[in-house]
Formats: C-alpha cells, structure tokens, sequence
C-alpha cells in the first residue's frame, strides 16, 4: 500500500494549486465592483460560457475526488482498518460529506 510521503504531498499540492489557478483565472470572486475582466467576463456566447462553466465544475469536483480517495486509501484505511476505495465511491462519500456539513466553495 503507498503512503503518504513528500512526493504525494508535493504532486497534490500542485495539482490543488493548478486548478484553483485555473479557476480564479476565468472567474473573480472579489466582492464590489469589478476592476478587471476575467475569461469569463469576456465569453459572449452563452453556450460557450456554459461549456466554460461546465469543464471548470468537472476539472474542480473531480480532482477533490481524486485527492480524497487518494487520502482514503493511504491515510485512513490503514489507519482504521477500512477497506480501499474506488473513484466512484469517493465522489459519492464527497458529495455526501458536502450535503451533511455543507462545505462552502465545493461545486
């Protein structure tokens, strides 16, 4: 079974940091007025921009996913003794863990 080790915690750290990148780079979340535009801000077509939209939400949903079922299987499986996880089982555990805590800023 692989562990959480530096390299695990450094690729993630990449990962989480390139897609939050990605996302603050289409979309702006500063309260007020707009100072500057953002990708999105200049997509007129409304499918485009829903296409946009969509990809953002999928890259964002499937990459927390992927980190908690990565943690699941190294972290807490042997620490409790639990049996590994797929992909599919982590997204639904996640889904369920943001309807029950509600987690704020997951899609």
């Amino acid at each position: 079974m692989k562990k959480i080790d530096t390299k695990f915690n450094v690729l993630w750290t990449a990962i989480i940091f390139l897609v939050y990148t990605v996302d603050y780079w289409i979309f702006n979340y500063t309260a007020g007025p707009r100072e500057s535009e953002t990708l999105f801000d200049t997509i007129e077509n409304p499918i485009i921009a829903l296409c946009v939209l969509f990809f953002c939400s999928l890259l964002v949903v499937s990459t927390v996913s992927k980190l908690f079922m990565e943690i699941w299987n190294r972290l807490i499986s042997d620490l409790f003794n639990f049996r590994s996880i797929g992909f599919a089982e982590s997204y639904a555990l996640c889904f369920l863990l943001v309807g029950i805590i509600g987690v704020s800023g997951f899609y």
